[in-house]
């Protein structure tokens, strides 16, 4: 609005030097002049100004989305919801189990957990057999349409007692992997584990 109503105002000058007749050539030079000296020094770069504005005004509200939506994967060794003891005299072996919580005060929506990463071999025969009846390099272990707010989803990593076992082999080394959890609109969150059947409790949180 301001460069229209300069603009006017140096036309109208222009008009009113061109009908009098008088110095016509320099009124025009300075009206030019004016013109686009005032575009270049005020209104292109105000006009860059509101455009910059605008999209980050954008862009903070699309990080506000971003980080109010948290994902998280929980687990504590300390904690019986996590770690579950094995009985009869460890005949059957310890359930672990992690959590699948969302953080943040709205429902996730397309929430999925995959294990995969560190060690393939061992992923594929216990996690990728416990969870996808076969041997799965990158299974996924939980999957819903949505979780709602402040939910925490239990979900067992595998089980091992006397009837199903696993390849001495693999369960008798240590090995490391990972679980993938995604969300719409939601960073991705990656929890690092550790086996080692030297340890008690065998599974262990890396970060």
């Amino acid at each position: 609005m301001i460069a229209i109503f300069v603009s006017i105002i140096t036309i109208a000058f222009l008009l009113i030097g061109w009908r009098l007749d008088s110095v016509s050539n320099v009124v025009t030079a300075v009206g030019v002049s004016t013109i686009v000296t005032f575009d270049l020094i005020v209104y292109f770069p105000f006009q860059l100004w509101k455009a910059n504005r605008k999209e980050i005004k954008s862009l903070k509200k699309g990080m506000a989305k971003l980080t109010s939506s948290r994902l998280g994967i929980v687990y504590d060794e300390n904690d019986t919801k996590f770690v579950c003891p094995g009985s009869l005299h460890k005949l059957l072996a310890a359930r672990y189990f992690v959590g699948i919580h969302n953080a943040s005060p709205r429902t996730l929506n397309y929430v999925t957990v995959r294990a995969k990463g560190g060690d393939d071999i061992f992923v594929m025969n216990t996690i990728g057999i416990a969870h996808s009846g076969k041997s799965d390099p990158e299974p996924i272990i939980f999957g819903a349409e949505h979780l709602d707010p402040g939910v925490i989803e239990y979900v067992e990593l595998f089980y091992r007692d006397t009837l199903v076992s696993f390849q001495q082999n693999i369960m008798g080394e240590p090995h490391e992997f990972e679980l993938e959890g995604r969300a719409r609109d939601t960073p991705m969150v990656i929890a690092k584990f550790r086996y080692d059947p030297n340890r008690s409790p065998q599974i262990e949180r890396l970060s």
